[in-house]
């Protein structure tokens, strides 16, 4: 079998994606930059710095090895439809019982060519209050114009996102 160049970059391509994308999910949770290597990247304070500046003491992430899982979302558009910020609950499909079993919060950069995911939680559902599990994006999402902190308020916990100064 004969595999033409451009079929050989496109299987290349595809399978860098694969991995790019496992790594996301199988590796530590941070914040996802795209752009320059976290050498080059701006470091806290510093002018184009973005990251968690806030979790709960006792954080803990849901470990998703191997777990397939589905997520359902509210979100809003905020800094004039720059990013989009979303909360939700998560369930694991691997099989699916039903039950939900994790929450999840995420941050995507949008420019005109893409969205890029810079911020994403995964955690268990005691960090979140009852009233908040379901409430609109609006009751637990806000954002300091000023500051370009992102704060979401579930109740039991908060969690603080600097998005890049501009």
């Amino acid at each position: 079998m004969k595999i033409e160049r451009r079929d050989a970059l496109l299987l290349i391509l595809v399978l860098l994606m694969t991995l790019s994308v496992a790594h996301d999910f199988l590796g530590e949770e941070k914040q996802y930059v795209g752009g320059p290597s976290p050498q080059e990247s701006p470091r806290l304070g510093e002018p184009g710095w973005s990251g968690w500046i806030a979790l709960p003491p006792s954080y803990r992430r849901i470990q998703m090895v191997g777990r397939t899982s589905g997520t359902t979302v509210r979100g809003m558009d905020i800094v004039d439809g720059r990013y989009r910020v979303s909360v939700g609950l998560g369930e694991f499909t691997d099989p699916a019982d039903g039950a939900l079993d994790f929450f999840a919060i995420t941050v995507l950069h949008r420019t005109k060519e893409r969205e890029v995911v810079i911020g994403y939680l995964r955690f268990p559902l005691e960090y979140v209050s009852e009233d908040r599990l379901r409430a609109p994006a609006e009751q637990v999402i806000a954002l300091d114009h000023a500051t370009q902190v992102v704060t979401f308020d579930l109740g039991k916990s908060v969690f603080k996102f600097q998005l890049p100064q501009q």
